[in-house]
């Protein structure tokens, strides 16, 4: 009597704890990957909305000290600051190696963050990385949809760009499919810029 009780003790243990020392390794063994996306995510989107130091300059300023926006897309936005000198920048989505860039007075892309990995991917949520609103004299905002469009696709007009407050920036980082069953991970991220344009 007593050993079928103890056999039944252990059997019902056995299906409590398995799942969870497999959960356990599981996460154990996966959050490397999780935290690295977790960091390029949110080092991405810090370099766009604030900026960051890169190696070949000492600080590049990012959407919040936007003198000028002078482009604006769905993947791509470029704009004037003036930190420490009048300077362009420009960050755009390359669909082509699923990742951002930045660049300075036209010279090269780089990547961003500048330690991105192979293997770590970065792509919109919700179709467009950049929204751009106007925020009205009562505080509500409307979206400023893109009506002009050229040979790289649709863009803000000129005279729409005169009227943007705030953009949006929203993407998705993952490595792999995403899924964390498959060892990969996903964060999906979003954050805005007030401009505060003369």
């Amino acid at each position: 009597m007593e050993l079928t009780l103890a056999m039944g003790l252990i059997g019902l243990l056995a299906v409590w704890v398995t799942p969870l020392v497999l959960n356990g390794t599981r996460t154990f063994l996966y959050l490397p990957n999780v935290s690295t996306v977790h960091q390029a995510g949110h080092d991405l989107l810090n370099a766009v909305i604030e900026g960051s130091r890169t190696g070949s300059v000492d600080f590049i300023p990012g959407l919040r000290f936007a003198k000028q926006l002078q482009e604006a897309r769905p993947t791509q936005v470029a704009f004037l600051v003036y930190a420490p000198t009048q300077a362009t920048v420009t960050v755009r989505w390359n669909g082509t190696l699923n990742r951002c860039e930045r660049r300075v007075d036209g010279g090269p892309f780089e990547p961003l963050p500048y330690y991105a990995a192979a293997g770590l991917s970065v792509v919109p949520a919700g179709g467009a990385i950049f929204r751009y609103y106007e925020v009205s004299a009562g505080g509500s905002a409307s979206e400023v949809l893109p009506l002009c469009v050229d040979a790289d696709g649709p863009l803000l007009c000129p005279a729409d760009r005169s009227r943007v407050d705030r953009i949006h920036v929203r993407l998705q980082v993952h490595t792999g499919t995403g899924e964390l069953d498959m060892g990969h991970a996903k964060l999906v991220t979003a954050s805005a810029a007030t401009l505060r344009i003369p």
